[in-house]
């Protein structure tokens, strides 16, 4: 009888010894993923300071450039006719960098080229003297957040809706995304109707609730329409 105990006694002590043995294990596999995790942590917010030094020196210098070109205009209008051909040149110079930037790091700026300079200047200075912006149908609408297209199999796959009423009275519109993504944050797409089999982005007042995008930068699966509340005009966020 004292034999079986015995027996029994060192089944336990066998028993706890595995058990202590497997707590540590996994305690070691605990702090080895905790450790891990902390790393991890730690590079996620390097690249997200790193990310908004980046952005926000972009902004910084594209507030600079277009405060340089403000001031060039103060000084082309205050000076004679002989400074003016100096500083015109200059003046003109800064404009086009201004639009160049914006079409890269501006939301709000439509994804359009351009003409190759010195044609383009000339169009510009043409542009300034009011020989082709007079608007002929009423002042035009300007860009603006209209909503989010969110892929419905992939919700990483997300993008910006930007659009424009392209005539005043008219509810056809101008539209352009910009994906949700850091890492290609500065690409513009224009939605254009061939790129849309079925339902299509063109009334600005009445967007689709789906849509699907033929084209190598989008994913074929159906994309959910999220569009902006409307704002109101008796709330101070108007």
């Amino acid at each position: 009888m004292s034999y079986s105990i015995i027996i029994i006694i060192i089944c336990f002590i066998i028993l706890f010894y595995i058990l202590f043995i497997y707590t540590k294990q996994n305690e070691q596999i605990f702090n080895d993923k905790l450790i891990l995790l902390n790393e991890m942590i730690n590079v996620s917010k390097k690249n997200i300071e790193e990310k908004l030094l980046s952005q926000d020196n972009k902004y910084k210098e594209y507030i600079d450039n277009k405060l340089n070109t403000q001031e060039l205009l103060e000084k082309d209008n205050n000076n004679n006719n002989n400074n003016n051909n100096l500083i015109k040149p200059l003046l003109l110079n800064n404009i086009i960098m201004d639009r160049d930037r914006s079409v890269i790091s501006d939301p709000l700026y439509p994804p359009l080229g351009r003409t190759e300079r010195p044609i383009f200047d000339s169009l510009i200075a043409n542009y300034g003297n009011n020989l082709f912006n007079y608007p002929t149908r009423g002042s035009v609408d300007t860009f603006r957040l209209l909503g989010y297209l969110v892929n419905s199999k992939n919700k990483r796959d997300s993008w910006k809706l930007f659009g424009r009423q392209k005539y005043p009275g008219s509810s056809i519109g101008d539209f352009y995304v910009i994906p949700i993504n850091d890492n290609i944050n500065e690409m513009k797409i224009t939605l254009k109707d061939t790129m849309m089999p079925n339902e299509k982005i063109r009334d600005i007042y009445a967007l689709p609730q789906s849509l699907t995008i033929i084209s190598p930068l989008f994913e074929s699966s159906i994309y959910t329409v999220i569009e902006l509340d409307k704002a109101d005009l008796t709330s101070p966020y108007f």
